[in-house]
């Protein structure tokens, strides 16, 4: 051992002592001393499990002194004061703070799956979300979760404040972050309905700057269930997007919805870079203004036209004026179907029949001539007439209205030209014809001694006469013993032969009372479209009874009646 400097009287006399249980060094802060060794061994004669510890201090008040022991048994060293590291820990090895009174402090990428935790409260950093997290279980390994974070709030922002400060405003309900030096703002973006909840005057101020809604390539959506109102000095509603779409005013999700434009007296323009405006609906379209209004075409034509069905028609409470001095050329009716052609010239209407009428003034201001027409060499007007009115009046005299006439076919029993048919099984019963006097009625009657429902058809074919054009309902009178259709029953069908077509039917018709079993004129279209005169329609009637209780039921059928237009 080298040699040692000045010490203490105590200091040597504990030195040089023989062996002891326990030893100890005893710094006393009478002066300073160095000391030059190589290495002091403190207790190195021990035997057993014997602490050995370093006593900073020898005052009377224990607490006022400082201990450094090492525990033989835990092989640590343990202070009994707070220890303060001024330059930090420099360590090759491990630092074990897990002690459930200790600071517990480590770090892994996935703690829930790779950190055991011994101490609820004990601290890890997880590094893959950079963040710190708290244990709250203990296991192997424990779950770690990142701890809950209350912000300072309150019913007004703080006075004072440094940048990166956060702070929750109760009265306005947002999040306020300190952007410089006693400067709070609302951090990040806002819910429009929390602003507007809080918005004093309910109004989106820009500061009389532009404001911009840029969507880039998504959709922006205004929806209201109440009314929307755009308002401003000069609005423009612009599409760029190609296509019929490129703007949409679309009310069709309400079905009574409609969409209304009022203006002034700049009028409503719409104009194209030469390009067709269209106006298309389903339903009905309608212009109209109180002034005076101009429809008109710069360069090609002006086409009033519907395409599908309807008829153009031009109605005034004033008089409809062909005024020459707006016309550049002649006026043209024209339609294909009936070749009726005329010409507006001079005084007067030259017609497809070369018929030449002048017209004047006087009720209707017009004549009427027919010429090389169906009803021979007929002229109704001329110099003894110009009434117009009258002139029609005597045209559909003589050619009448043309309004369909409802013709019926109807076949009395003994149906003409009627076979009895049985189809095989369950035929067996009498089948006679009879007058009912009481109803004036003559008919069919089927009826069967056999427990069980037994059948017969009576059918018979007729041929659509020549003047048929379309169908109307189809009926046939029956009557039944009871009202229930398991003891018995009418069914009746009707079948276009020649075009191998089954038109339509009415099953299971019981009534006590003389009655009707109908085929409708739209069912019978439905299943025989191309009904035509001269095709040949079979009617099966077929007639089913049976007896129970020891009555004989019966069915019974009379007129037929097929009803058409010509």
């Amino acid at each position: 051992m080298s040699s040692l400097a000045t010490m203490a009287l105590g200091v040597m006399a504990v030195v040089m002592l023989a062996p002891m249980a326990q030893a100890a060094i005893l710094f006393q802060d009478d002066a300073f001393a160095d000391i030059y060794s190589d290495a002091i061994k403190i207790g190195s004669n021990d035997n057993g499990s014997v602490n050995t510890g370093i006593q900073f201090g020898a005052d009377s008040t224990a607490s006022e002194n400082g201990n450094i022991t090492w525990d033989i048994l835990t092989n640590r060293f343990s202070v009994d004061h707070a220890v303060d590291v001024i330059g930090g820990f420099t360590a090759t090895g491990v630092v074990d703070l897990s002690g459930a009174t200790e600071l517990m402090l480590r770090k892994a990428a996935n703690p829930n799956a790779t950190a055991t935790c011994t101490a609820l409260g004990e601290v890890i950093i997880n590094t893959t979300s950079n963040r710190l997290e708290v244990c709250t279980a203990i296991g192997t390994p424990g779950t770690w979760a990142a701890p809950s974070v209350t912000l300072p709030q309150g019913a007004s922002n703080p006075l004072t404040c440094s940048a990166g400060d956060l702070f929750y405003n109760t009265t306005t309900n947002t999040l306020n972050v300190c952007t410089a030096a006693n400067t709070w703002n609302i951090a990040g973006p806002q819910d429009f309905e929390a602003v507007y909840n809080y918005d004093a005057d309910k109004t989106m101020t820009t500061s009389n700057n532009p404001f911009t809604i840029d969507t880039g390539t998504g959709a922006f959506t205004l929806t209201s269930t109440g009314a929307t109102s755009i308002n401003g000095s000069s609005t423009t509603v612009k599409g760029t997007g190609a296509g019929a779409t490129a703007i949409s005013l679309d009310a069709n999700d309400n079905a009574a919805g409609g969409i209304t434009g009022v203006w002034g007296t700049g009028g409503l323009n719409l104009s194209g870079p030469g390009s067709a405006l269209n106006f298309n609906s389903t339903g009905a379209f309608n212009v109209s203004g109180t002034g005076a209004s101009t429809v008109g075409s710069t360069s090609g034509q002006l086409n009033l036209t519907t395409t599908t069905s309807g008829d153009i028609a031009l109605s005034s409470a004033g008089n409809i004026t062909f005024d020459d001095a707006q016309l550049l050329s002649s006026i043209k009716l024209s339609n294909t179907a009936t070749g009726f052609a005329a010409t507006l010239t001079g005084g007067g209407i030259i017609d497809n029949l070369n018929s030449f009428t002048t017209y004047t003034t006087g009720d209707g201001a017009s004549n009427i001539g027919i010429e090389n027409g169906t009803l021979g060499n007929i002229f109704i007007g001329g110099a003894s007439s110009n009434n117009l009115q009258q002139a029609l009046t005597n045209i559909d005299s003589l050619v009448g209205s043309g309004a369909p006439n409802v013709e019926d076919l109807t076949f009395e029993p003994e149906y003409p030209d009627t076979v009895i048919y049985k189809d095989g099984s369950n035929n067996r019963g009498t089948l006679v014809s009879d007058y009912d006097s009481g109803n004036s009625q003559n008919y069919y009657q089927w009826s069967t001694s056999q427990g069980s429902l037994n059948d017969i058809d009576l059918r018979f074919r007729y041929t659509l006469p020549t003047d048929f054009k379309s169908t109307g309902n189809f009926t046939l009178s029956f009557r039944t013993q009871d009202a229930v259709n398991t003891d018995n029953k009418v069914d009746v069908s009707v079948r276009d032969v020649t075009d191998a077509a089954t038109c339509g039917s009415s099953t299971a018709n019981a009534n006590t009372s003389w009655t009707t079993a109908t085929i409708s004129a739209a069912t019978l279209n439905a299943g025989c479209a191309g009904l035509s005169a001269g095709d040949a329609i079979e009617v099966t009637v077929k007639l089913y009874s049976l007896k129970s209780g020891g009555t004989e039921h019966w069915a019974q059928v009379g007129k037929v009646n097929h009803l058409y237009s010509n």
